[in-house]
């Protein structure tokens, strides 16, 4: 089961915090994506005894060019969206 397939309809996947400037996506230069996309590549072949047959160069292009970041200001914002994701929780 892939991540989309576990959220809820109109929810959200967190992979990471930071505080910074925002990434709406398509903003990555083109040796930062050449260089995401080898490190993908090259894990990818070090796990593929345990992963499926897939296109990796395709996913991480996708993955790299789609990639937005919302950063936040401070640790107070963060237990603020925690919060606020609960209540919307509890409210389904």
């Amino acid at each position: 089961m892939g991540i989309y397939n576990g959220l809820k309809k109109g929810g959200y996947y967190i992979t990471t915090l930071k505080k910074g400037r925002p990434n709406k996506g398509r903003e990555v230069t083109d040796s930062v994506r050449a260089h995401f996309m080898q490190k993908v590549r090259e894990r990818y072949i070090q796990n593929k005894d345990v992963l499926p047959d897939l296109d990796i160069d395709a996913i991480s292009a996708t993955y790299v060019e789609k990639m937005a970041s919302f950063p936040v200001e401070n640790e107070n914002e963060i237990h603020m969206l925690f919060r606020n994701c609960r209540k919307i929780t509890d409210a389904s």
